[in-house]
């Protein structure tokens, strides 16, 4: 079909592209990743959810398409397939390593209790300073504001 009005085709084609990336995103998520769905989602709100996101649930990181560090993931519980949050690729990577490396988060000094919170660990001059806590994003700001003197 040709459009007359240039912003209407513009319009139509941002639409015919959303509709097919929505179908690849969805795709990948079922086969690749093996998200699943709880009894309350649907895969278009799943998406919608992902495609609104602007910032890190974890970190508050500004998100951006693509694979850039802070590039927005779908986090997904890799024991149950059901989807946690959206975040940005770094915050994603640790979660990943955690799921699969005995609780490691990747994140230098920080890591997983059994307790479902987590640690914040750092040895300096022999002497260990650790804090635990209720999230990771704590965790994080914890480790951020972490400072030593002498």
């Amino acid at each position: 079909m040709v459009y007359k009005d240039p912003e209407v085709a513009r319009q139509k084609a941002r639409e015919r592209y959303y509709k097919k990336h929505k179908e690849i995103m969805i795709q990948k998520w079922k086969d690749v990743h093996n998200v699943k769905l709880r009894d309350n989602e649907t895969w278009d709100d799943l998406y919608n959810h992902w495609k609104d996101a602007k910032i890190c649930s974890v970190c508050d990181t500004e998100l951006t398409q693509g694979n850039r560090s802070n590039g927005k993931c779908l986090d997904h519980d890799h024991n149950t397939g059901y989807f946690r949050q959206i975040c940005c690729r770094k915050c994603n990577s640790g979660y990943d390593i955690m799921c699969h490396k005995d609780n490691k988060l990747g994140i230098k000094n920080i890591t997983k209790t059994s307790s479902s919170s987590y640690m914040f660990q750092k040895v300096i001059d022999g002497v260990k300073y650790q804090k635990t806590l209720p999230t990771l994003k704590e965790a994080i700001q914890y480790k951020n504001d972490f400072s030593y003197k002498k």
